[in-house]
């Protein structure tokens, strides 16, 4: 590098931010580049942890609970996944991402069946992975993990901090059910979580 070229490295564990963090930064760092005066934040993510700490003295946190303790009143079984080897003893959390692009053609008709059935892209394809799952394991009571954002608050767009939250969504398969009927209620589920 030359005199008048600089690296900036940043490394931050995930404890302390999230994907929205990072484009926030981002977009701050490049705003200061070109001279840009940020404008002070309203609030700050102490605010919000002092607000989580609030929830759980004045017992609001205790109807969530009461909510996720319904929904597990019972375990349901393990998956029980054919796969090409043994399952290893340990877990060891490999795994990998398979990213897809939907064409023209197959993004209309997905965003045309929403549309119908009053629902998003991705009740649609949370309802697509639990029917999938069903079909490979056929096991009706199925829980998939998935991520919400947290910033439920506008207050809370330009804040860095860690907001993700996990889910597991539980649901059960009928097959009595149409596809239609069965992602209407994985809306249902999805809404009321």
């Amino acid at each position: 590098l030359s005199s008048n070229e600089h690296i900036l490295f940043i490394d931050m564990h995930h404890i302390i931010s999230d994907q929205s963090s990072i484009a926030i930064l981002m977009q701050e760092f490049a705003r200061l580049y070109l001279g840009e005066v940020l404008e002070p934040l309203d609030i700050q993510y102490k605010d919000y942890a002092e607000w989580l700490h609030e929830r759980t003295l004045n017992g609001t946190s205790a109807e969530d609970a009461q909510f996720w303790k319904q929904q597990f009143t019972d375990i349901p079984t393990p998956l029980e996944w054919l796969t090409d080897y043994p399952r290893h003893e340990a877990a060891s959390y490999k795994g990998d991402r398979v990213s897809i692009v939907l064409d023209e053609l197959l993004s209309g008709q997905v965003d045309e069946f929403c549309t119908r059935h009053g629902i998003t892209p991705y009740m649609l394809f949370m309802a697509t992975l639990n029917v999938l799952i069903w079909k490979y394991t056929t096991q009706d009571d199925l829980v998939v993990g998935t991520a919400v954002a947290g910033r439920e608050q506008p207050e809370l767009d330009s804040v860095v901090g860690m907001f993700v939250n996990m889910l597991a969504i539980r649901t059960r398969m009928d097959r009595e059910l149409s596809i239609e009927d069965y992602v209407k209620g994985m809306r249902d589920k999805l809404l009321s979580c």
